[in-house]
C-alpha cells in the first residue's frame, strides 16, 4: 500500500493537532474561575459535618484583620479557608440574604469624616461609604439552629464562631470582595 503525497501533510498534522486540543482542555476549566459568584453559588455545609464548640476552634481573628490577611487570597486560603475560625468585631448590619438566611455582617473599617470639599470629588459609592460607613467586608451567616431573633444590634461588638469558606467577589464591596463564614455561632455580644 502506497500513501499518496497529498495524504502525507495530513498524516503529520493530525497528530499535532491532536496534540494541541489535548493541552487546550485545561484551559477550558479555567473559564469557570472568570465569571462572579453568587450567595447562591456558596458551599453549604451539611447537618452531618456541623462542628461543636470545642478545641476545633484554634484561630482568632478580629474582623479587619481577617479581612486584611483575604487581601492576599492564596495565603489566605491556605491559612484559614475551611477551617473554624473566632471573628469578633463591631456589627454593621444583622439581616437576612435573599434566600432568607440570616447574618451578621461586621464592619472593618472605623466610618471617616472626609472634609465638604473632598467630598465633591469622589464616587457615588465613595460618598456612600463616607456618609454612611463602609459596608459589611465580614458577612457571617448564622447557623440554623441558632436563633434568628437574637438581640444583636448595629454597632454592638460580638465575637461568633464559623467556618470560613473564603473570599467571595462583591463588585459593591470595598476592594470588591467580602469574606464569608458559615455555620456560626453567636458566643458572646457586647452592648453597643
Amino acid at each position: 500500500m502506497e500513501i499518496d503525497s497529498e495524504d502525507l501533510p495530513m498524516c503529520r498534522r493530525f497528530p499535532a493537532r491532536w496534540f494541541i486540543s489535548l493541552l487546550m482542555l485545561p484551559a477550558f476549566g479555567c473559564f469557570q474561575e472568570l465569571t462572579p459568584l453568587r450567595e447562591s453559588d456558596l458551599p453549604r455545609i451539611s447537618a452531618s459535618s456541623r462542628w461543636s464548640q470545642d478545641a476545633s476552634c484554634r484561630e482568632r481573628f478580629n474582623a479587619r484583620a481577617l479581612w486584611d490577611d483575604y487581601a492576599n487570597a492564596g495565603q489566605a486560603d491556605l491559612d484559614c479557608k475551611g477551617k473554624m475560625l473566632q471573628v469578633s468585631g463591631v456589627v454593621r448590619c444583622v439581616a437576612k440574604d435573599d434566600r432568607g438566611r440570616p447574618y451578621i455582617g461586621f464592619q472593618a473599617f472605623d466610618p471617616d469624616h472626609v472634609p465638604a470639599s473632598r467630598l465633591r470629588s469622589l464616587s457615588a459609592k465613595e460618598k456612600m461609604w463616607f456618609g454612611e460607613g463602609y459596608p459589611p467586608l465580614v458577612i457571617c451567616y448564622l447557623d440554623p439552629s441558632e436563633r434568628a431573633d437574637l438581640p444583636i444590634s448595629k454597632g454592638q461588638t460580638v465575637q461568633v464562631i464559623g467556618r470560613c469558606l473564603g473570599r467571595v467577589k462583591d463588585p459593591s464591596g470595598f476592594k470588591e470582595f467580602l469574606v464569608v463564614l458559615d455555620s456560626c455561632r453567636v458566643i458572646s455580644a457586647n452592648g453597643a
